[in-house]
C-alpha cells in the first residue's frame, strides 16, 4: 500500500481498498493485527504506516474492534523503561519492536525523504577510511557484531519434535559452532563459524550425539540461516527459547546463560505453537486419580487436547485439565498432541505396587529367619521365615498363600505372617493378596456403619442383634473389597525339617 501510494496510486482505487479491507480481517479483539496467529508490535505497526499512507485515520471508528484502535494497542505494549514488547505476553527483539512503533505512533509512512549522502558515490568520506557500505566481517556467514568477545559456555536442553515422534531429547553444552550450509547465492556448501553459542550451533551439538543430519540453506541477501530439513523433514521448521517464538533465524540467536531449553518443532503452519503438560503428581498409588494440565507456550490452557498415557487416549477439557487414576503399577509415559501445535514434552508418572513382599529379598539365603550374605540366585529359605509385606495405606487386609492355598489373613499393619511348614527342599509359591477400599461411597458407609457398630457393642454387650448386624455387614462389604484385590508373589525353595510354633499356623 504504502509504495503504490508513493508512486502515485489514488487512495479511493479499487487495488487501495481491497488492500485495506484484507488488512481489516486481520484485525483482533484488542485493536492490534495479527500475524503468527498473535496481534503483535510488527504487524501493527506496518498496518498503522498503510492505514496512513492510504489518507485514513487509525483512530477513527473504522479502525477500532471493541473500542480499541491500533494505535491504542501499540501504547499498551510499552514498558517501563520505554521500549515496546512483541506482544501482549512476549518481549521479543524489544529494540526492533519498538523502531518499527515509533514511526507508526509518529503517523510517518514509508518511503523516507532520500537525502544526498555525506560519503562520496566510493563510499569513501573525506578522511578516505570507508568500507563501501559493507560490514568488515571476515568471519562466513557472521553473527551479531554486538556479540562479545569473551567466551562462555551454554549449557542446556535441547528437544526435536518432528511430524510423528520426538527426534532427539538430550543436554548439549557448546560456546562456538562451525556450520555447514548451502550458499543460496553461490550454490555452494561452505562452513559458517559462529563465535558464540547459538539455537544453531545447539542443533548441530545435537545432531552429533543423536546421530540424525539437518540440512541448512544461508543467504547472503538476508545474511541468515534457514533450517531445510531435520532427520529427512523438511521446510515446516520452527524454534523456541524457554516456549518464546523469536523473531532471528537460529544462526544469529545467542543462547544466554539464563535460558535453559531450546524446542524445535516440525508444524506446517505459519502460526507456530507448541505444547506444554503439567501433572499434578509424579507417583501415585493405584486408583489414586491425579490431573494432567495442557498448556500452550504461553501457558493458556488447551482445550480438546489428545493426552497420551501409553497406548491409552484422553481429551481435554475447557481448563486444559484430564483427571484420571491408573489400575496397574509401573512407569507411565505421558505427553499429549493437537493438531496446529507441537507436540508436547514428555513427563513420567509412576505408579506405586498396592502390595509388594520385600522378606524375603531377592537372590538371598535365610537362615532360621535371618538373612545371610552366601550368594544364591534365587531365594533359599532355611528353616522358618517371617513373610513381610508392604502395602499402600488404603489397604483393609492382607491374604498369605503358599502354593495358591490360603494360609492367614492379616487385618493390621505391618502385614506379616510366618512361613513355617515342614519342606525338604521343596520349590514353592509363597503370595501376598491385599484387598483396598473402594473409593464408593456405599463402601465406606458400610466400614463407618461397622466401626459405629464396635462402639455400641462395646457399651451395650448383652445385646445380640449387634452381632448380627455386623455380620450382615461384612456380608455386604466382602464382594466390593474383593473386586479390589491385587497381589505379589515369589518362588522360593524351602528346606525345614522342625516346624516351630508361632501364632497363625
Amino acid at each position: 500500500i504504502m509504495a503504490l501510494m508513493a508512486s502515485g496510486q489514488n487512495s479511493e482505487s479499487a487495488v487501495i481498498n481491497d488492500a485495506l479491507s484484507f488488512l481489516k480481517t486481520l484485525q483482533t479483539n484488542n485493536g492490534g493485527f495479527q500475524s503468527w496467529g498473535v496481534a503483535n508490535a510488527a504487524s501493527t505497526a506496518w498496518a498503522v504506516l498503510a492505514i496512513v499512507a492510504a489518507g485514513q485515520d487509525p483512530t477513527s471508528v473504522d479502525w477500532r474492534t471493541n473500542g480499541f484502535s491500533p494505535i491504542d494497542f501499540l501504547l499498551n505494549l510499552q514498558q517501563r523503561n520505554g521500549c515496546f514488547n512483541w506482544s501482549i505476553h512476549q518481549s521479543l527483539n524489544p529494540e526492533w519492536m519498538t523502531s518499527y512503533v515509533i514511526p507508526a505512533l509518529l503517523g510517518k509512512p514509508y518511503p523516507i525523504e532520500i537525502y544526498e549522502s555525506e560519503y562520496g558515490e566510493d563510499g569513501n568520506d573525506d578522511s578516505g577510511n570507508g568500507n563501501n557500505g559493507e560490514n568488515d566481517n571476515s568471519d562466513n556467514g557472521g553473527g551479531d557484531n554486538d556479540v562479545d568477545e569473551d567466551e562462555y559456555e551454554w549449557r542446556g536442553n535441547i528437544r526435536i519434535e518432528g511430524q510423528t515422534g520426538t527426534i532427539w531429547n538430550g543436554e548439549v553444552c557448546l560456546s562456538d559452532s562451525l556450520i555447514t550450509a548451502l550458499n543460496e547465492s553461490s550454490g555452494e556448501t561452505e562452513e559458517y563459524y559462529i563465535p558464540y553459542p547459538s539455537v544453531l550451533g545447539a542443533l548441530d551439538e545435537a545432531s552429533h550425539q543423536g546421530g540424525f543430519s539437518y540440512l541448512v540453506v544461508y543467504y547472503p541477501s538476508w545474511d541468515a540461516f534457514y533450517v531445510k530439513t531435520i532427520a529427512g523433514e523438511s521446510d515446516w521448521w520452527h524454534y523456541w527459547v524457554d516456549y518464546t517464538l523469536p523473531m532471528v533465524d537460529a544462526g544469529h540467536y545467542k543462547l544466554t546463560e539464563n535460558e535453559e531449553e531450546v524446542l524445535w518443532g516440525y508444524l506446517e503452519d505459519w502460526s507456530a505453537h507448541a505444547l506444554r503438560i503439567k501433572v499434578s503428581k509424579n507417583t501415585v498409588n493405584v486408583f489414586e486419580k491425579f490431573t494432567v494440565t495442557v498448556y500452550n507456550e504461553s501457558l493458556s490452557p488447551v482445550e480438546n487436547a489428545v493426552v497420551y498415557v501409553d497406548s491409552s487416549e484422553y481429551l481435554t477439557d475447557e481448563n486444559g485439565n484430564v483427571t484420571l487414576s491408573l489400575s496397574v503399577a509401573g512407569d507411565y509415559e505421558i505427553y499429549a498432541e493437537k493438531n496446529g501445535y507441537v507436540r508436547s514434552e514428555k513427563t513420567t508418572v509412576h505408579v506405586e505396587k498396592v502390595v509388594e513382599i520385600v522378606k524375603p529379598a531377592d537372590n538371598a539365603v535365610y537362615l532360621w529367619n535371618k538373612k545371610t550374605k552366601i550368594p544364591y540366585c534365587g531365594i533359599l529359605i532355611l528353616g522358618h521365615i517371617d513373610i513381610e509385606v508392604e502395602t499402600i495405606d488404603d489397604v483393609e487386609k492382607v491374604e498369605f498363600y503358599v502354593d495358591d492355598k490360603l494360609e492367614y489373613t492379616d487385618t493390621e499393619q505391618p502385614f506379616e505372617w510366618r512361613l513355617n511348614q515342614k519342606s525338604f527342599f521343596k520349590k514353592t509359591t509363597i503370595k501376598a493378596k491385599a484387598y483396598i477400599m473402594d473409593n464408593d461411597d456405599t463402601f465406606h458407609t458400610i466400614r463407618q456403619l461397622l466401626m459405629y457398630i464396635d462402639l455400641l457393642s462395646e457399651k451395650y454387650s448383652t445385646i445380640r442383634v449387634f452381632d448380627a448386624l455386623k455380620t450382615h455387614l461384612q456380608s455386604l462389604k466382602e464382594p466390593i473389597l474383593s473386586q479390589n484385590s491385587f497381589a505379589d508373589e515369589k518362588e522360593v525353595v524351602v528346606l525345614n525339617l522342625f516346624p516351630c510354633i508361632h501364632r497363625g499356623d
